[in-house]
């Protein structure tokens, strides 16, 4: 099946039960269905052809959808644009993906000439870091079997069921499980920008949450309002982060159930997640099993020997989700997929005996603290049990004597402060000294790039701003 017939599947099993809300707009899944076909003859009349790429910049709305859906109805190749990017980098996504047109607003059109799609599906840009994004070439298989895996097994629903996920539609966190709600019949509720007390308002007639981020979900439990939302119906919830916050997030909401994914647009958005009957111990502390059909290696990141349960590694992973390369770029396709057909993610993970995927950091997200490597994700998961510390990235910060040390960018609770003292006795005694955060950064915003904190913004950030001071080493912990 692809990802039009999913579409057309949905139409006539459910046709007016409601596919897409919105706090102003809804679509029901004939409505989509019909939307989605005027879309491709509307394309089709501006010339595109089967196998063109078409952008998507548009704002998050139902309309996106039907013109990203709609395309693949024509057999073009839609490419969503981040509504985040600037005109720099719009501009190289256009002239890479090479692109037949860009759409700005939904289209429409009358006549009968509708083209079935071909492979690939999609091509969804990943956020960069230090170079351009790169262009994933996304299949239909993958975004199928990825949603039906997802809706009827992984993160279970059913008709009538009713998905909260205020994720952009520029990224697989809101394609994967939107394909999740038109495969069993649950309707998608979104939100053109996400702000909590809106969120909150709309919670209270959902009943599972594609929070993903645990950014987000904070956000949504610490709002004034939370204590007063009526979120009974709720009860499963998808987010990620280190397991101390899960936990805090898992005793807030003792109603719910909580379980943490593990992905990646290379994987086809999510790939593994925490099974529902596992004790929090588990869902909070691990991504659970693999999807079915996909492979997931733990290698020496040096030799890339497969490395036993239990030992610490770079996850690797294969299976038909796997996306199908870099667009235009085969050089670094080979350079991340190996011989085996595993895909290198530069992530360190772990599976223990009974297969269960645990993400540890970004195998690069590491200090060297006076010799001593240390996980970034490791301090950051004892700051996050901080009650003033709503989010926390550590990042590493140039240092004369110790080559580098710990750098605690924090988001506060609202009505609270925090100074680098009370962060040093936090920690004092409880983690090694080494480990320390030496620089302390509040901030009320995070550097994006789609749905991911650019931390390399992080770390140049304070590398100036010590190099404008002139300070060439951090002060010494006093005792």
């Amino acid at each position: 099946m692809n990802v039009p017939e999913l579409v057309d599947r949905a139409a006539r099993e459910w046709p007016a039960t409601d596919a897409l809300v919105w706090p102003d707009e809804r679509l029901t899944f004939a409505e989509f269905a019909a939307h989605t076909r005027a879309c491709a003859r509307a394309l089709h009349a501006e010339g595109v052809q089967p196998g063109d790429r078409v952008g998507v910049l548009m704002p998050n709305r139902p309309g996106m959808l039907v013109v990203i859906y709609g395309a693949m109805r024509l057999g073009a190749i839609p490419v969503p644009i981040n509504s985040r990017y600037k005109e720099r980098e719009i501009a190289y996504v256009v002239e890479h993906a090479g692109m037949k047109l860009v759409v700005r607003e939904e289209l429409s059109a009358d006549g009968d000439d509708v083209y079935e799609p071909r492979d690939p599906a999609m091509i969804m840009y990943t956020s960069g870091t230090t170079s351009h994004p790169k262009g994933c070439l996304i299949s239909h298989e993958s975004l199928v079997r990825t949603g039906r895996i997802f809706g009827e097994q992984r993160f279970p629903m059913r008709h009538g069921d009713r998905m909260w996920d205020p994720l952009p539609i520029f990224h697989l966190s809101s394609i994967l499980p939107f394909n999740g709600c038109l495969t069993v019949g649950g309707t998608y509720v979104g939100l053109e920008h996400f702000e909590a007390g809106a969120a909150l308002r709309m919670l209270e007639h959902c009943t599972v949450a594609f929070a993903a981020f645990d950014l987000i979900w904070a956000a949504v439990l610490d709002h004034p309002d939370f204590a007063n939302s009526d979120l009974s119906a709720l009860r499963l919830v998808n987010v990620n982060g280190v397991p101390e916050r899960l936990r805090l997030f898992a005793e807030r909401t003792p109603w719910l159930t909580l379980i943490s994914p593990y992905g990646g647009t290379e994987g086809g958005g999510v790939l593994a997640l925490s099974h529902l009957d596992d004790p929090l111990e588990y869902r909070a502390g691990s991504a659970g099993r693999p999807f079915a059909g996909m492979e997931v290696r733990i290698v020496d990141p040096e030799t890339g020997a497969e490395l036993p349960a239990g030992q610490r590694g770079e996850i690797t992973y294969r299976g038909p989700a796997l996306f199908d390369g870099y667009y235009k770029d085969p050089e670094q396709t080979a350079a991340v997929i190996d011989a085996d057909g595993f895909f290198h993610t530069g992530d360190q993970g772990v599976v223990d005996a009974d297969g269960r995927l645990s993400f540890i950091g970004r195998l690069k997200d590491m200090l060297k603290v006076g010799g001593e490597n240390v996980a970034a994700a490791e301090i950051e998961g004892f700051l996050a049990e901080h009650p003033a510390i709503a989010e926390v990235q550590v990042v590493a910060a140039p240092d004369e004597r110790y080559q580098e040390v710990a750098c605690a960018y924090v988001m506060l609770r609202p009505g609270t402060a925090l100074t680098l003292e009370e962060v040093i006795e936090h920690c004092r005694g409880k983690i090694a000294s080494y480990k320390i955060p030496r620089y302390l950064r509040i901030v009320e915003e995070w550097p994006m790039s789609g749905t991911k904190i650019q931390k390399f913004k992080l770390r140049e950030q304070i590398a100036a701003e010590l190099a404008t001071a002139g300070l060439r080493s951090a002060p010494k912990l006093t005792r």
